[in-house]
Parts: C-alpha cells; sequence; structure tokens
C-alpha cells in the first residue's frame, strides 16, 4: 500500500479547523472530451454527470410525475454520497464497506471493505471504481468484482468526488491537499495544496476549483500551475463545486454570492447576490440557458430557503421560489440536477422536489416516512431517480414525462 506525504504546515491546518468549526455551526442552525462515456445505461454521481459537473441531461424523459417508489436498500448509515449507477447495479459507499447493489433485487452483488466510512461519492471510468474514505485511503476497485486495483493513503478524510481525465485521477482531502495521480497504477504525478476539499471541474482544458479562502484557482491538469486565480473581494469561503457550461465558469460563494467567470481568463462575466446563504457542498446546475442552486437562512424556530433559476448569459433571474415553514426545515444544502425540463432538488429536512425548469412551478413532491434528510444529490437513470436519504434508505422512484 502506498502513502502519499505531504508537508502541513500550521496555517494550514488552522484553516481545515476554522471550516470544520463553521460548518457544523451552520448544520446545527439550519437543521461531488468533457463527457464521460462508459457504455449503455451509465448514470454517474451528480459531479460527474460531465466533468465539467454541470448537473444537466438534456436528453432523458422529463420526470414530470412520479408514479411508483420502493425501497432498494436500507441501512444504519446516514446517507451523503451519490451512487453511481452501471449495468443495472448500484455503487455507493457504507459503513465501513462499499457496495454493489442489484436494483431491481436490492442483494448486494459485492461488498468492499474499508478502513472508515465512506462519504465520498465515486467515478467510474473503464469499469474502474475511484473514491476515498474518513480513514485517509484513496481506492481504484473493479466494479465487476469488487477487488482492488490499487490503494493509496491520502493526508486526510476523503469526501470530495474524484475526476478522471485521461489517464489521471484527481481527488483533495480535508488536510487541503491535491492530488493528481496515474489512474492505472496509484502513482503520485503531482500534489499541491490548496484550502480546498470539494469536487473540481474540467473546463477549458483545465482544472477549476475554490478554496476556502476566497480564491478561484484554474490550473494546469498536467503540471498542477496555476493558469490563473481569481479572488472574492469578500474572501468568502468557496467550497462548494464548481460547476460550468460552454466556457462559463460558475462559483457559489458560501456568503450568498455567485460568480459566473469567462474560463480562459478568469474575468468576470456577472455577479449575483443570493438572499440566504449557499451550502459548502453544493454546485450550481448550468444548461446552455440557465443556473439553477438552491440556498437557505437559519432562524431560531424555522429555516427559510429559496431555489433561483439565473440567466447564464446576464444573471439576470429567472425566478426564485422561497420555501418556510414554522414546523419544518427546508434547507437546500446539496446540489440539484436538471433531467430535460425539470429540477430536481432534495432539502436537508424533509424530501425530494420536482420543480419546472422554465417556471418553478411545483410538480411533485416525495418524502422519507422517517422524516430524515436528504443532503445526496439524485441520479437519474433509465425513467427512476435512485435518491440515499438520512433514514440509511435509498429510494427508487419511478417516473413519466
Amino acid at each position: 500500500m502506498k502513502t502519499i506525504n505531504s508537508k502541513l504546515n500550521y496555517q494550514t491546518c488552522c484553516r481545515y479547523t476554522k471550516h470544520l468549526i463553521l460548518l457544523c455551526f451552520i448544520l446545527a442552525c439550519d437543521k461531488s472530451t468533457d463527457t464521460i462515456n462508459s457504455g449503455t445505461n451509465y448514470t454517474v454521481a451528480r459531479e460527474h454527470i460531465d466533468n465539467q459537473n454541470s448537473g444537466y441531461l438534456p436528453e432523458v424523459l422529463s420526470p414530470n410525475r412520479i408514479i411508483e417508489s420502493s425501497i432498494i436498500y436500507e441501512s444504519d448509515f446516514n446517507q451523503e454520497n451519490t451512487p453511481v449507477i452501471w449495468n443495472d447495479h448500484m455503487f455507493i459507499g457504507d459503513e465501513f464497506t462499499f457496495k454493489s447493489i442489484n436494483l431491481e433485487s436490492g442483494i448486494v452483488k459485492w461488498s468492499f471493505d474499508t478502513e472508515d466510512d465512506v462519504y465520498s461519492s465515486a467515478v467510474l471510468d473503464n469499469e474502474i471504481l475511484y473514491f476515498g474514505d474518513d480513514s485517509w485511503y484513496f481506492y481504484a476497485v473493479d466494479a465487476n468484482t469488487g477487488v482492488d486495483k490499487w490503494i493509496i493513503r491520502a493526508n486526510g478524510n476523503i469526501r470530495g468526488t474524484p475526476i478522471v481525465i485521461g489517464d489521471m485521477v484527481y481527488f483533495s482531502d480535508t488536510y487541503c491537499c491535491f492530488y493528481a495521480l496515474n489512474k492505472n497504477t496509484g502513482a503520485l504525478i503531482w500534489s499541491r495544496e490548496f484550502a480546498f476539499q470539494g469536487a473540481a471541474a474540467m473546463i477549458d482544458n483545465k482544472l477549476i476549483f475554490g478554496s476556502e479562502t476566497g480564491e478561484v484557482h484554474a490550473v494546469d491538469p498536467i503540471t498542477g500551475q496555476d493558469v490563473w486565480v481569481f479572488s472574492d473581494p469578500n474572501r468568502s469561503y468557496i467550497t462548494a463545486g464548481i460547476s460550468g457550461r460552454n466556457g462559463k465558469v460558475i462559483v457559489p460563494c458560501g456568503g450568498g454570492t455567485v460568480y459566473s467567470l469567462n474560463a480562459i481568463d478568469g474575468s468576470i462575466h456577472w455577479v449575483f447576490e443570493t438572499d440566504y446563504r449557499i451550502s459548502f457542498d453544493a454546485c450550481a446546475a448550468v444548461t446552455d440557458d440557465y443556473v439553477v442552486l438552491g440556498s437557505f437562512s437559519a432562524a431560531p424556530q424555522a429555516v427559510s430557503s429559496r431555489i433561483y433559476c439565473l440567466d447564464v448569459d446576464t444573471g439576470d433571474v429567472i425566478w426564485s421560489k422561497a420555501f418556510q415553514d414554522d414546523n419544518n426545515r427546508f434547507a437546500f444544502v446539496g446540489s440539484a440536477i436538471i433531467a430535460n425540463e425539470v429540477v430536481v432538488i432534495g432539502d436537508i429536512s424533509l424530501g425530494l422536489h420536482g420543480l419546472s425548469l422554465l417556471t418553478g412551478e411545483a410538480l411533485w413532491y416525495y418524502y422519507d416516512d422517517n422524516w430524515k434528510n436528504i443532503q445526496a444529490t439524485p441520479t437519474i437513470y433509465d425513467g427512476t431517480i435512485i435518491i440515499p436519504f438520512g433514514s440509511g434508505r435509498i429510494h427508487k422512484l419511478t417516473y413519466e414525462e
């Protein structure tokens, strides 16, 4: 087993500690060519519908109405990661394991033992799954057999979704290190210290990601050197996943600001201020015309939330939809996906929402009868929506257009 060594200084550890304290505070108050192709019937975690993290599926049927639901798997693990779906099987992390589960029967085909809980969503490339765990280990596992190809040890917990480009796999850890490995051998190509632990995006041949210090880095994927760096004047946390499309880089900041940057040089296209906070974990979903993202604001008795749909070229509001209930606590902390003309997004307290992309009209709402949260991102597969709940249940919703 290989171990990656990286010099960690006091400042880096302080940045991580500060981020962890702030994240715990917010969650206490409020209570992831550019397209991956690997055969047919293949859907990946939200962050890697494509390597731009767009969250956009234009070719699928719009899920306008839920006609059937079932629980396909249940455990005691608080599911926060998004499953990979391939060949009628679901691949997802669990408590000290990573599993392959048949989508129809719920039978576990194989279970791979890990050193700790798996909160990282996996990415699948050429039938190899790449993911990390909370004991700093990063794995390459055969999706057919559940046998590891290689394992390395990083310098911190691994919770972000990896990204695969060519012969390289990239990921970050909670000690603010970012790694580029040979995907076939696990050999380290380069690593750098960044105050970042989310999902990077590949836009305009650059790896782009935010940081806890309010910077967006665009780096050369081969060398790891900066091509450009953008700095938020407010130095707001930028730990959500970066997403983009057609040369535009969408940057959600924790304080509520959203930037659209030019992928070539990092210059600003537009700036939008939300009414509320933006989750540390959420990517914006991006189409050729729209940007969609959720937000939330804590209050002593309730949580107010709002979903925004913005014009991708101007940042103007197309529509926004507010959610507030004195008894229920709506907070959109995960990422949306856009399935043709329907926005699908979960809230931290109750359930899954289907909204019209064009108008924001509520089309349907689905909840787990244990009233548990959704922090994972939905996955669309063959006329179904696969969504893990915090109850440990993974639901399959069959829909029609």
